[in-house]
């Protein structure tokens, strides 16, 4: 299985785990919806609603690790969290 579409399995078997809404939106979602196109990672939306980020990040990161130090940090900002598998 290609690498990018592994990592969003498991990145959408945690978010469907605990419940949450949400969608791949960017390349991966251009793949299945519009023209096939090389993607390197897999882009997703997560309705986590305005000021309650914070759990959502702390089960995310217990997943995953973050891409860049201090990715809660950035996420808790700029309400992006770069993860990696």
């Amino acid at each position: 299985m290609n690498e990018v579409i592994q990592a969003a399995a498991e990145l959408q078997a945690v978010c469907q785990s605990q419940g949450w809404q949400f969608c791949f939106i960017g390349g991966l979602a251009v793949q299945r919806w519009g023209e096939p196109r090389a993607t390197t990672d897999a882009d997703m939306t997560l309705l986590a609603g305005f000021g309650n980020e914070e759990p959502f990040i702390q089960i995310l990161l217990q997943h995953f690790d973050g891409r860049i130090p201090d990715a809660a940090v950035f996420a808790r900002k700029r309400r992006v969290l770069l993860l990696r598998r």
